[in-house]
């Protein structure tokens, strides 16, 4: 039986998406997977406050040669604000497990360990 993987994934760059359109850019970025699902801490920036309020939003984690992603289940703005009036500032995620998308087209990985 394969035993999953936990620990945390740090980067310096990323941004959150609806569709097509930015809704923040991101810098410091933690992303863990513990025993209750994937979660996320990181700074924003740089936002929409349209784009950061609507659904669905994926996280986007650049890599070499493509990007990690999220979806994000549920974002929580600091001190109950929705969003707050302006950045820098951080937010707290629930995410779906990842996926990796290559230039050359869609990629799902199971994140495990053998």
């Amino acid at each position: 039986m394969a035993r999953e993987w936990t620990g945390s994934v740090k980067g310096v760059v990323g941004k959150i998406e609806r569709g097509y359109f930015p809704a923040a850019s991101i810098n410091n970025y933690v992303v863990t997977r513990g025993k209750t699902g994937w979660a996320l801490t990181a700074t924003v920036v740089n936002f929409d406050a349209f784009n950061l309020t609507q659904r669905p939003l994926i996280f986007v984690a650049p890599i070499k040669g493509g990007e990690w992603r999220w979806a994000i289940r549920a974002v929580q703005f600091p001190e109950g604000a929705y969003p707050p009036a302006r950045a820098p500032f951080t937010i707290r995620a629930t995410l779906d497990p990842p996926d990796t998308m290559t230039r050359q087209g869609s990629l799902y990985v199971d994140v495990r360990i053998a």
